[in-house]
């Protein structure tokens, strides 16, 4: 599965890949002369997607156990009985904010709104230290 991932990808993350190096090799600047011409390896660095966890969830099991087989279904049916404005909220867990998942709910046509990492509004309030049977 993530072989067929990288095949039709491959080609988009080389482009990307062509068009970024093109832009840092050209060099305004005296001081420094062009050094070797990149070459092109898909590599992690530049787009392939490899699995590397030790078991848990990862962008791939999430998509594969969790958004096509039960979530993307449920919003496509909250669209159909309620109107087409709903927007999916998930939080910054690595497999939620991969680009392959954002990817595919925008293929699907819903809004994606991510949670913002260590906002005021959604951290835990701290516990209070004390109660007030022990005040004696």
């Amino acid at each position: 599965m993530m072989d067929a991932y990288n095949e039709e990808h491959e080609a988009e993350d080389y482009t990307r890949w062509k068009a970024e190096t093109e832009l840092r090799r050209f060099n305004f600047s005296d001081k420094k002369k062009p050094g070797r011409k990149p070459s092109w390896k898909y590599t992690k660095a530049t787009g392939k997607q490899e699995r590397d966890s030790k078991g848990g969830i990862d962008w791939m099991r999430y998509q594969q156990e969790v958004l096509l087989p039960r979530f993307m279904p449920f919003m496509k049916k909250l669209r159909e009985e309620f109107g087409k404005y709903h927007v999916v909220q998930e939080d910054n867990t690595s497999s939620h904010i991969n680009r392959w998942n954002r990817e595919l709910w925008r293929k699907v046509g819903f809004q994606l709104l991510v949670w913002p990492p260590n906002s005021p509004d959604v951290r835990k309030e701290p516990q209070p230290t004390h109660t007030a049977n022990s005040h004696a």
